[in-house]
Parts: structure tokens; C-alpha cells; sequence
């Protein structure tokens, strides 16, 4: 997963004046397979400065990463929401490989979750947790 965060003094572009926004770029739209999370929050949330705004994108790597820098990576991997964000006032990318537990996950009573996946709604991660609730206790959340 390639994740870049933007600091910015403006809501991303075609958000016109959000304090926050949720945005997803279908993959077909963009040439991918994957796809793409867009996540802004502003000042009155608490997430950043007054008069800026804070904002995720982030996919699934398709392409190749060997020797390449993460914002090499993200710039490529999230080239279709990089004009939402312009002009940044700084750009930070990280990628991270992501893990599942096997399928004995759970024997001896150790459960594992997931990673985080590319979304930035939380929902696969809800669904995880919600999951994991009712294999430890038999009850559903």
C-alpha cells in the first residue's frame, strides 16, 4: 500500500470550501486495477493548523518499487488525485507492505488482524474487528 499525506491551505480541489471530505477514484477511471482513497480533514477537526487542511491518498502498488523512493512510488501509484491537492505546501509518502493472518489464526486463543488496507473509511478494518469480537466471545458486536 502506498499512502502520500498533503498539507495544504486549501480543501482538494472540487471539494469547493469542505472542512472535510471522502473521495474515491474508481480504478477504471484511472487506468488501474485499484482504487484510489482520497481523505481530507481541516483545522476544525483538530488534525491540522488553522487554515490548512490535512489529506490522504492512498492504492495498492501495481508497479514495480525496487529502488525507487516512496514519493517516486506515490507519485506514480497516485497520479490521477495528485491535481486534487495541488498546491501542496509539503508532500510525504510512505509504502508499506500489508500482512494477513494465516488460517489458523485464532488456534490457542491468539487473534490476529489485519493490516491496514489502501481504504480511508475504515470499513474493512470494522468489519475485521467486528469479526474477531464474535470468534473471542460468541457474541455478535
Amino acid at each position: 500500500v502506498v499512502r502520500l499525506y498533503a498539507l495544504m491551505t486549501h480543501p482538494p480541489n472540487k471539494c469547493k470550501d469542505a472542512k472535510s471530505c471522502q473521495l474515491l477514484l474508481p480504478a477504471a477511471a484511472c487506468g488501474r486495477k485499484h482504487d484510489i482513497h482520497v481523505y481530507s480533514s481541516s483545522a476544525m477537526h483538530g488534525v491540522s493548523p488553522p487554515g490548512t487542511w490535512l489529506a490522504t491518498a492512498a492504492t495498492v502498488v501495481e508497479g514495480d518499487i525496487d529502488g525507487a523512493t516512496a514519493m517516486a512510488v506515490a507519485k506514480r501509484e497516485l497520479a490521477a488525485a495528485l491535481p486534487l491537492l495541488k498546491p501542496t505546501r509539503k508532500m510525504l509518502a510512505s509504502v508499506c507492505a500489508t500482512a494477513v493472518p494465516d488460517a489458523e489464526a485464532g488456534a490457542g486463543g491468539l487473534y490476529l488482524l489485519s493490516s491496514c488496507d489502501e481504504t480511508t473509511l475504515f470499513k474493512s478494518l470494522v468489519e475485521e474487528v467486528t469479526q474477531t469480537f464474535k470468534s473471542v466471545t460468541g457474541e455478535d458486536f
